[in-house]
């Protein structure tokens, strides 16, 4: 019945499986959604953001393209992601939770915590405007620097070392733009690398168009490449987007991650 609810949140179940790997996305994604939100507007439309996307994933023998597009209200801390193909859903994103719905069924699947963590495309394309990462409100501290022609890559570790699953992170910028992150869990094995690219300038900050996210683990590794367009700011979103609620009936599975 899980598989039914994950056709664009991912192999979430594997995620699920393997503790090690969950304790490790966990933290990282927590770390992206409180970059997102720390700079949020607090009035007027400007806090929209929204755009189409294509996501390719290939995990094994199995190759996925999903389109559909992306609203989000940084005002409110929320999100809807409007998947068109292959499968028509819709996923309700907030700070406690991701509920996934099916238009055409009477039906939701709802995964508890952090919303954003479950979509980390999502995630990390909103936090590549930010020029600070806030990463050490959540817990890390600069181990060392390095400057590379018009590149500064920073290397980050836990305050309290052996105890996180994160290992040690890897942040690069050119110039204001985010071009990679990666991720070691505590053994020093890379469990995720991404790699931003083809940004657009809006206020302060930079989106990245194309993402390549890979994730590496204990029972294989997954490759993601996705492609945003049609970028809008500022704009109002559509009602049935703004308001979307489950319709009265629908039949809920909760989801504990």
């Amino acid at each position: 019945m899980l598989a039914a609810g994950r056709d664009t949140l991912g192999r979430v179940g594997s995620v699920l499986a393997h503790r090690r790997a969950h304790e490790t996305w966990a933290c990282l994604l927590a770390l992206v959604t409180a970059i997102v939100w720390s700079a949020r507007p607090v009035s007027g439309a400007e806090g929209t953001i929204s755009a189409d996307f294509v996501r390719i994933v290939v995990a094994g023998a199995s190759c996925d393209t999903i389109r559909g597009a992306v609203y989000c209200d940084t005002r409110v801390s929320r999100a809807v992601v409007d998947v068109w193909r292959p499968v028509r859903q819709r996923i309700i994103v907030t700070d406690s939770s991701a509920v996934v719905c099916y238009p055409d069924k009477a039906r939701a699947f709802r995964f508890r915590g952090s919303g954003y963590a479950y979509l980390p495309f999502l995630s990390i394309f909103l936090a590549g405007a930010s020029r600070t990462l806030g990463i050490e409100q959540m817990g890390f501290v600069m181990d060392r620097y390095q400057v590379r022609a018009d590149t500064l890559v920073t290397h980050w570790r836990p305050r309290e070392t052996g105890r996180a699953p994160v290992g040690a992170a890897t942040i690069a910028y050119q110039g204001d733009r985010l071009v990679l992150m990666r991720v070691v869990d505590s053994q020093g094995a890379v469990v995720l690398e991404v790699h931003c690219s083809h940004h657009i300038p809006h206020g302060d900050g930079f989106y990245p168009l194309q993402l390549a996210i890979l994730q590496y683990g204990p029972t294989g590794n997954t490759r993601e490449e996705v492609r945003y367009s049609s970028l809008r700011f500022g704009l109002e979103l559509p009602q049935d987007v703004a308001h979307l609620r489950l319709p009265p009936g629908t039949e809920v599975e909760e989801v504990e991650w």
